[in-house]
């Protein structure tokens, strides 16, 4: 029998009102994320990409309840979040944390460590006292640090100190399920891989799930098991890493894949570049979103929107063309795109 995901993501979406009055309803709304589907199983990272504004934070924020879905369902741990009250999510909330990209705004600079690690323990009124300054302790070793700098303020430390910080204040309550949000993208080089090291550890350790959020390919590829890609709101491609970083079958996936830079300057690679405007998300297209920016856009694509479909084994694609992606006329088809946008 197969385990149950940990995370179970069916449909969602997350709106933002405009032009909204107090004693008015909106008239316009935001469509941030648009139905959103994915699982994340135990012990598996799955990574989330896509340029800034696709809709990635809003998504991690209302996968933790911290602003709400207008449609779609949440099931964590095998329990639903959706619908339920504030007091009916709250011990179910333990189950799922996340770690924030910038360790010197998410830790409270008026606060000690040992007070910010063992917040969601005071709040949930786990343990006594002493139980608490115990479980602080065994977690600040746990991340490499020494225990007596529980009585310290977070500008005592480096911005790799601090970022171990948050990710003890994430364990402490023992979750099932983690979104980390570009956790090392605030960091130096030099720090950044005994980070990602530490995650790989504890996720080794306690089997947990992650939800990886970044911009950065290179420690996607790393980090994680499969990849979600977002455009617009939307995942357009979603696949076993090796997969899709070596086979992309979307248009935009192949132009994110050919922005990284090269490892050796004799690996020569093609630049995609997708020509064009990106469109509103006040006055999204009938059809694709990247209609207006792909070389490979037919009639069809204008005017019926492409769903996720399968294109190989756990590999699918929100694209009517994906099977010319890996042919020659992709290749033709890029210069007769930049030709008629130039």
């Amino acid at each position: 029998m197969t385990e149950a995901p940990v995370l179970q993501i069916e449909n969602l979406s997350a709106w933002f009102p405009l032009n909204k009055g107090m004693f008015k309803p909106a008239t316009h709304w935001i469509k941030a994320v648009q139905d959103i589907t994915f699982s994340v199983r135990k012990g598996e990272t799955l990574g989330l990409v896509g340029e800034s504004g696709c809709g990635k934070s809003t998504l991690s924020r209302t996968i933790l309840g911290l602003r709400e879905a207008n449609t779609g369902r949440i099931v964590l741990n095998g329990h639903d979040m959706t619908n339920k009250s504030e007091a009916e999510q709250r011990p179910l909330r333990r189950e799922a944390q996340m770690i924030f990209q910038d360790p010197n705004a998410s830790l409270d600079p008026m606060r000690r460590v040992g007070q910010i690690i063992r917040a969601g323990l005071d709040i949930h009124g786990i343990g006594t006292r002493l139980e608490r300054a115990s479980r602080v302790a065994d977690i600040l070793t746990k991340v490499g640090l020494d225990p007596s700098m529980a009585n310290r303020f977070p500008h005592e430390f480096s911005g790799g100190q601090r970022q171990r910080i948050g990710i003890a204040r994430a364990l402490i309550m023992e979750p099932k399920f983690i979104i980390c949000d570009e956790p090392v993208s605030a960091l130096d080089v030099s720090i950044q891989s005994q980070i990602l090291n530490l995650l790989k550890d504890i996720q080794a350790e306690r089997q947990l799930a992650y939800l990886f959020v970044s911009h950065n390919l290179a420690v996607v590829e790393h980090m994680v098991d499969r990849i979600a890609v977002m455009y617009m709101g939307r995942i357009v491609e979603i696949g076993q890493r090796n997969a899709l970083l070596h086979t992309p079958l979307h248009p935009y996936t192949k132009a994110l894949l050919s922005a990284v830079p090269a490892s050796h300057p004799r690996k020569r690679k093609r630049h995609v570049t997708l020509e064009g405007d990106l469109p509103s998300l006040l006055n999204m297209p009938k059809g694709c979103a990247l209609q207006s920016r792909c070389p490979m856009v037919t009639a069809k694509c204008k005017v019926e929107l492409p769903t996720l479909v399968a294109a190989g084994r756990e590999h699918k694609v929100a694209c009517w063309n994906f099977e010319q992606t890996t042919s020659i006329e992709w290749e033709q088809s890029i210069g007769a795109h930049k030709k008629t946008t130039s």
